[in-house]
C-alpha cells in the first residue's frame, strides 16, 4: 500500500536560501523555516518553543524561492517529510526536513510583487 506525509504551515524563514545547480543544470535551494508554538500551562504559566526544519525546492520552484525569499519572511508551505540519517564519530544521526512542493510567498505588497503567489512545484 502507498503511504505518504506531506506537512503544510505556516512558517517564517530563519535562514537565507542557497541556490545551486546539479551537474544536469537542475536548480536547487536549501534554507531554513521556523514555526512557533505557544500555549499556557495549567498553572497559568505561558511557555513558547521553536521549531526549525530544513527544507529543499527544486526546479522553478527553487529559482523562484531564491529569487523572492529572505530571511524572516513569512511562507504558508506544503512538503513531504523526510528523515535524513547520517553518521558523526561513530554515533548517529538523524533530522527530519521537507522537500517542498508548494509556496505561497505571504511579504506585503510594498515589499515585494509576489504577494500571494502559489507556485506549484
Amino acid at each position: 500500500m502507498l503511504t505518504f506525509l506531506d506537512v503544510t504551515g505556516l512558517v517564517y524563514v530563519a535562514k537565507d536560501p542557497e541556490l545551486s545547480y546539479t551537474p544536469a543544470q537542475t536548480a536547487v535551494v536549501k534554507f531554513s523555516v521556523a514555526a512557533n508554538r505557544q500555549w499556557t500551562d495549567d498553572g497559568g504559566t505561558k511557555h513558547q518553543e521553536s521549531c526549525f526544519i530544513d527544507c529543499t525546492a527544486w526546479n522553478k520552484l527553487a529559482e523562484l524561492v531564491s529569487k523572492n525569499v529572505a530571511k524572516g519572511d513569512p511562507l504558508y508551505v506544503t512538503g513531504t517529510l523526510r528523515q535524513e540519517t547520517w553518521d558523526k564519530d561513530g554515533h548517529k544521526q538523524s533530522k527530519h526536513s521537507l522537500t517542498l512542493m508548494r509556496v505561497v510567498f505571504l511579504k506585503p505588497k510594498a515589499e515585494s510583487d509576489s504577494k500571494g503567489d502559489d507556485i506549484p512545484f
